[in-house]
């Protein structure tokens, strides 16, 4: 018994340890042709910026929260709370031009700005779950059914959080 408790908590460890930072942005690729190039650069960079900014964002924050804040959300706003930039295999020959970029975000910027505007966040993303209920009673018993009063009550509540995935 011990053993097995020793291995998942070694899992457990190493899920923490390699796991990669929330905010930090996938690798994107950048390919375009152009006349004007740099011009172009820039747009695309701040594009990606944007759309990586929204989506740590929306792992972090609430639906409610979220479409508070998506509003705000361009390219002088984004600005303020990015870390760094990285560009890898920048290569431009004559018109054309490719790159992979990653950026990173401040996280002490980003929860001291929702701890200052006052908005519920979370530091990591919640997993998805499955609910089973089974309902047994003198009329019939529901598990996986549209009847099963408990899948009512949770398709029907006010929480956001259930209502999200049914």
């Amino acid at each position: 018994m011990k053993f097995f408790l020793y291995i998942f908590f070694c899992i457990n460890i190493s899920n923490v340890i390699f796991a990669n930072n929330l905010y930090n942005s996938d690798e994107y690729i950048i390919k375009f042709s152009s006349d004007n190039i740099n011009i172009y650069k820039e747009k695309k960079i701040d594009e990606v910026k944007i759309s990586s900014f929204n989506k740590i964002i929306n792992k972090v924050l609430d639906k409610k929260n979220f479409n508070l804040i998506k509003n705000k959300i361009n390219i002088k706003f984004v600005n303020k709370f990015i870390l760094n930039i990285r560009i890898n295999e920048e290569k431009i020959v004559e018109n054309n031009y490719f790159s992979k970029i990653k950026i990173s975000f401040d996280k002490k910027l980003i929860t001291n700005s929702f701890i200052a505007n006052k908005i519920n966040f979370i530091d990591f993303p919640h997993p998805k779950f499955l609910i089973l209920i089974y309902e047994e009673s003198n009329l019939g018993n529901n598990l996986l059914s549209k009847k099963n009063n408990y899948y009512n009550f949770l398709i029907n509540s006010s929480n956001l959080e259930f209502s999200e995935y049914f």
